[in-house]
């Protein structure tokens, strides 16, 4: 075998040796990138540990812009599934809340139907503290938490899964079809009853007490028909 062939023998393999190098390694290096996804189903509820989770190689174009790191999946740990996680789904903060804010003893979730809304924040997130008024009345019906903000499909609709301050809300929460609050039984027939217009009386004593009190000069608040009642929904402060 002469020079010659020994070098194109030596160039030919040494390509052969680059295609398997870049097929084996070189290709998932430059466009797969590691995220944490959950290592089994997760069902609402759950308390989620390091066990819940495993990182995962994945094409960059399918990451979702919300993806968490390995550390911030940790610092998930304790926490608890705000909805149910499939097995390979990918993490995202949003989905979980501290075990402090589930549901306490005789409160539930209920739905407020997008049909009794007059107007609430865009930027409205599940766990904002809101207060809710009837209109046009102007009376204070409660302070509540959202539990879920729901679209038509009864599909939970999330924010980013960054930590926002309120002024940095610039993506709205799109497709809401009902607003879902933490309340007492009570708290939500008293919502439901200023809707119907069957709670006048009760809505007048809490109005002379808060702002007639023993004025002989206080007249009750004249009532809407209930067909033009609505909630306005504003997102408090914490």
């Amino acid at each position: 075998m002469n020079y010659k062939n020994i070098v194109g023998a030596a160039m030919i393999a040494l390509s052969l040796c680059g295609m398997i190098f870049w097929e084996m390694y070189g290709r998932e290096a430059l466009t797969l990138e590691t995220v944490v996804v959950a290592a089994v189903d997760i069902k609402e509820g759950t308390v989620v540990d390091a066990a819940s989770f495993r990182q995962a190689r994945l094409p960059k174009e399918s990451i979702i812009a919300s993806a968490v790191s390995w550390d911030q999946a940790m610092a998930l740990s304790g926490k608890v599934a705000r909805m149910d996680i499939m097995e390979n789904q990918q993490i995202d903060v949003s989905s979980f809340t501290e075990k402090s804010k589930l549901i306490s003893e005789g409160v539930s979730i209920f739905s407020i139907p997008k049909e009794w809304i007059y107007s609430r924040p865009a930027g409205l997130r599940a766990g904002d503290g809101v207060a809710v008024y009837l209109m046009p009345e102007e009376q204070l019906l409660g302070s509540f938490t959202i539990a879920y903000l729901r679209d038509s499909s009864e599909q939970a609709v999330l924010g980013t899964g960054k930590n926002e301050t309120m002024l940095s809300r610039n993506g709205s929460t799109a497709l809401v079809n009902s607003v879902e609050i933490l309340a007492s039984t009570g708290s939500y027939f008293k919502i439901y009853d200023a809707m119907m217009g069957n709670d006048d009386a009760a809505i007048n004593e809490a109005a002379r007490e808060k702002e007639g009190m023993d004025d002989p000069n206080w007249r009750p608040p004249r009532f809407s028909d209930p067909m033009e009642r609505s909630l306005l929904i504003v997102l408090q402060t914490k």
